[in-house]
């Protein structure tokens, strides 16, 4: 059985041991059916890394040393990175502790993550690899994505924590997106499908992988992604509106028997503004959609991203300024 086919092969498992516990109905909405739906989702596109990524997590919490003898990393950065992923994936307490057993299970019911036929032999060291790359370089790339205000790129992904799931991409994506201010809305689904495309750019079509085209020089990650960048930040700066600022109120101190009115008036005139000093107020904007004419311009000069729903969308958007 081909690699591709065994890894497909375990979604009928999945959805097997779902429907022996009375359906999705069943399992928690808040962490134990999005847990599951991101398996069903690793089986279908053929994720091996989120499978085995996921089952050494689920390890972790109930047989933290068998996720210390499967990864060949130290035990203090095991931890440190599950840590991390514990806040994008939600920790596994919340999860009942016979769904947990089960995850700590799944795909590999062995335990024997070596020898297991799921993908490429390296796939431990691929994974500890992200693992390290987690706790040396998550916190930064997620604080400059807050400065920038757009979110995770898929070359960022791969270059810089050598994520090569897509489904954990997608997720890493999704809680960046959050972290910006961006609710789950049309906004949110714009930037969503953006991104799928984006991750179907880098599949290679005759391996199915993800892969990172070579980084020769320190900006050629935003040269070459700067359409998607600029979208992206039009779209975040459109869901993320500035509140309107009310210039601060001069408080007029009450007058009291000792003071006279003369000295009263005199104490107030003090406290008025000046006449060189001059007070603004925002005026609220009349559109959603703030106008971004360099992002036109600059995106009508890729035909290949217009075409994508991304660039229409992007196109329909500015048009409606």
């Amino acid at each position: 059985m081909s690699t591709v086919s065994k890894v497909a092969s375990l979604l009928p498992v999945v959805e097997q041991y779902v429907q022996s516990r009375g359906g999705n109905q069943a399992l928690g909405a808040a962490v134990e059916w999005p847990r599951m739906l991101l398996l069903i989702e690793a089986c279908r596109t053929e994720d091996a890394f989120f499978l085995v990524l996921h089952q050494l997590f689920s390890l972790w919490s109930i047989r933290p040393q068998d996720t210390y003898n499967g990864i060949p990393l130290s035990q203090p950065m095991i931890d440190r990175a599950f840590s991390i992923l514990e806040s994008v994936l939600k920790k596994n307490q919340a999860i009942t502790l016979r769904h947990q057993v089960w995850f700590a299970q799944f795909p590999v019911a062995d335990g024997r993550f070596a020898q297991a036929n799921l993908g490429d032999p390296a796939l431990l060291t691929q994974i500890a690899t992200f693992l390290a790359s987690l706790v040396n370089d998550y916190q930064a790339l997620l604080i400059a994505a807050l400065h920038r205000k757009y979110p995770f790129l898929v070359d960022e992904l791969l270059s810089r924590l050598s994520c090569y799931s897509p489904v954990l991409q997608y997720t890493l994506f999704t809680a960046c997106r959050r972290h910006l201010g961006v609710p789950d809305n049309s906004f949110a689904t714009q930037l969503e499908q953006s991104f799928r495309e984006d991750q179907q750019r880098h599949r290679s079509p005759v391996t199915g992988f993800h892969v990172l085209a070579p980084v020769t020089q320190p900006r050629d990650i935003e040269c070459r992604n700067a359409p998607l960048i600029n979208y992206y930040t039009l779209l975040v700066d459109a869901a993320t509106p500035r509140p309107t600022i009310q210039p601060p109120a001069a408080s007029v101190p009450r007058s009291s028997p000792s003071i006279s009115a003369a000295q009263h008036a005199s104490h107030a005139d003090h406290l008025a503004p000046r006449p060189s000093v001059q007070h603004h107020q925002t005026t609220p904007a009349t559109s959603s959609m703030p106008s971004y004419p360099h992002a036109v311009a600059h995106n009508t000069a890729n035909p290949q991203f217009l075409a994508t729903p991304g660039g229409r969308a992007l196109q329909q958007l500015a048009q409606q300024q």
